[in-house]
């Protein structure tokens, strides 16, 4: 349990150093359309992954764990609908409140398979999907608190700790190695 803070801290930093990285060469604000393409990332390789008939058989192979896969697919869904309202010239402050509510469905979806009776039974290629968008969230959620302080920061702190559990032995992962991860399974 002592290895947890520093797991924060390096969610954090990974995640911050993802969508500076996007930038073109400024570290003084996080543009929408950087945020929009980590948003994008995230959902559709989680949508993609989700998919895999490899994924949905092993699921559905153990009774309890079958009845929340629907769960997991509804949250999914809704990340999407709300990812298809951004655009490029959505307003940051419009756009952080649209971001926030996707990291939410996108963090029930980590904390659900990395909960009983999920935990340790999501083959490939959801259980590597989640782990990407365990490293990407946490420079989303800076441009939320960014844009939306006053409800954000006490959320970001419970959504990285959640994450820390998605992470495990995988911390090493970096975010353009996230990206590209989830971009295959995006399709």
């Amino acid at each position: 349990m002592t290895s947890l803070p520093p797991r924060r801290a390096l969610l954090a930093l990974l995640g911050t150093t993802a969508l500076i990285a996007c930038q073109s060469g400024t570290t003084a604000t996080i543009t929408p359309p950087a945020v929009i393409s980590g948003v994008q990332a995230v959902v559709n390789g989680l949508a993609g992954a989700l998919s895999s008939p490899a994924v949905t058989a092993a699921i559905n192979a153990v009774p309890a764990a079958a009845a929340i896969l629907p769960v997991i697919q509804k949250d999914v869904t809704l990340a999407q609908g709300a990812l298809a309202t951004l655009a490029s010239n959505t307003s940051a402050a419009q756009g952080a409140s649209i971001v926030s509510q996707i990291n939410n469905w996108i963090n029930a979806v980590i904390d659900t398979a990395d909960a009983p009776p999920l935990i340790g039974l999501i083959p490939s290629p959801f259980n590597l999907a989640i782990t990407a968008a365990a490293v990407l969230l946490p420079g989303l959620e800076t441009f939320v608190d960014h844009y939306l302080p006053t409800t954000a920061t006490a959320a970001t702190a419970a959504a990285v700790a959640h994450k820390a559990g998605a992470l495990r032995g995988a911390t090493t992962m970096t975010p353009d190695a996230a990206r590209a991860l989830l971009a295959k399974f995006a399709g």
